[in-house]
């Protein structure tokens, strides 16, 4: 069952101003405000959160959640852009990834993800993270940055890292 909820006001002064935004993704609620300035001038910005967000819900919606199976999600994001601008808004915010897990039919055994993750653009600054798969137990934070030449620095510590519990066979 999915719904959504808006209400919000016009004015010349203010532009538009939605002071309740609320998306309900089977029975997960997403909230929010969003303002655009004008027509004439249209910055806008959204901001959206949720608590407990049943991360298989999106799978669906986005690649990345296509095998998980559970595990849930806090998040707090932060849109602003121009509505007539071709380059994307700037997103910023943050998640806690609470004990996602992943299936994959080629591996034995899921990979279970817990992260502290904030963001600003195509910059992720991971705070605190932790893997675990089979006999793989690790723990890292770093930084990750998608861009043209993507960078990825990480720090793991751990019991054991056993790569190929950690990465699929599948060829795409």
């Amino acid at each position: 069952n999915n719904d959504v909820e808006i209400d919000g006001i016009y004015s010349e002064k203010e532009g538009i101003v939605i002071d309740q935004l609320k998306f309900v993704l089977d029975k997960n609620s997403i909230t929010g405000k969003a303002k655009i300035n004008s027509f004439a001038d249209p910055i806008y910005s959204v901001r959206i959160n949720a608590v407990g967000f049943e991360a298989n819900t999106l799978s669906s919606l986005m690649d990345v959640f296509s095998n998980n199976t559970d595990g849930k999600i806090d998040f707090n994001i932060l849109g602003e852009g121009k509505l007539n601008q071709s380059e994307g808004p700037l997103f910023k915010g943050s998640a806690v990834l609470k004990d996602l897990v992943f299936k994959w039919e080629d591996r034995k055994n899921p990979l279970i993800l817990s992260a502290d993750v904030r963001f600003s653009g195509n910059t992720y600054d991971l705070r605190f993270g932790r893997m675990e798969s089979g006999r793989s137990k690790i723990s890292f934070r770093g930084k990750y940055k998608n861009e043209e030449q993507p960078e990825l620095i990480l720090k793991l510590t751990g019991e054991a890292l056993i790569v190929d519990e950690l990465i699929s066979n599948k060829k795409d």
